[in-house]
């Protein structure tokens, strides 16, 4: 499950080139089973909450996972995906692949964009940007 921010309050700040990796030092620096310091960025003004992602139950075959993006009460919508592309991710093996998927149920976003990705191959995790399509 990773947490959503809107961080687009910090572009054309210095903060805005390096916040990945911040939050990756900041989720390496604390414990996996004590996520109280991430826990704590949703009390950060700067970076309005959106929502959650998480996996649910593959909504089109019934079986297998696909990701959800379910965006809080306050930012109504949810989008539940499928990879359409991938590329290696430019910055090496041990993080993720970058991709694009497209809506395969809700409407909050035709498609989703998985870049810039820091560590997540299994079972690390992910610290990603993602950048949504409107309908």
């Amino acid at each position: 499950m990773a947490s959503l921010f809107d961080i687009s309050c910090l572009y054309n700040k210095p903060t805005f080139d390096t916040v990945a990796d911040q939050t990756m030092a900041l989720w390496e620096s604390s414990s996996n089973s004590d996520v109280s310091s991430i826990k704590s960025l949703k009390s950060i003004p700067k970076c309005a909450y959106l929502g959650d992602h998480f996996f649910v139950t593959n909504p089109i075959t019934g079986t297998g996972i696909s990701p959800k993006w379910n965006f809080s009460p306050s930012h109504h919508g949810f989008v539940v995906g499928a990879k359409n592309a991938s590329i290696p991710a430019p910055t090496g093996s041990q993080d993720v692949d970058w991709l694009k998927l497209t809506n395969v149920q809700g409407d909050l976003a035709k498609e989703i964009y998985r870049v810039d990705t820091r560590s997540g191959q299994p079972p690390a995790s992910v610290s990603q940007a993602l950048v949504l399509s409107s309908p």
